[in-house]
């Protein structure tokens, strides 16, 4: 716990230094969703998902050939929006985690996972029927926790 507080001090440091820094944004929500302060983390998904939305165009890199320090400095906002829909799910908001569930899986970020929440938010809202597509899913993808799931969910 003391390393992610000193994580967020670095972070937030970061972005003093350059408020136009994406990961340092998303590494500041990331400690604090483990953290389990939410609602916090979610303001920073917030602001890095703001720096790479413009108007009704959104920057979403996949495969470039750019140089690698570029490719370890930069967050995609598929990746962004996984993480704080882990957020939402975890304050339950699960409308909203959906939505980021749905856009992380269209652009093929983490797929597995993806598959695995949105199947859990289906059964939970009482969509047995798709729940259990997205779980069958996820366990093709190789998602092992959507095994039990689908067990104990799905007929």
């Amino acid at each position: 716990m003391h390393s992610d507080s000193a994580a967020i001090l670095d972070f937030s440091r970061a972005i003093q230094l350059n408020p136009q820094n994406i990961s340092a944004y998303f590494n500041k929500a990331i400690s604090l969703s483990l953290l389990n302060n939410d609602d916090s983390a979610i303001f920073y998904f917030n602001q890095a998902i703001k720096m790479k939305e413009f108007g009704d165009f959104i920057l979403e890199k996949k495969n470039s050939d750019f140089l690698e320090l570029e490719a370890q400095s930069d967050v995609s906002l598929s990746s962004i929006k996984f993480h704080r829909g882990l957020s939402f799910y975890s304050k339950k908001s699960d409308s909203l985690a959906m939505e980021d569930f749905k856009y992380s899986l269209k652009y093929g970020y983490n797929k597995p996972e993806s598959q695995f929440y949105i199947g859990v938010i289906l059964l939970q809202t009482g969509d047995n029927k798709n729940g259990c597509l997205y779980l069958k899913d996820a366990i093709q993808n190789g998602n092992k926790d959507a095994i039990e799931y689908l067990r104990r969910f799905c007929n």
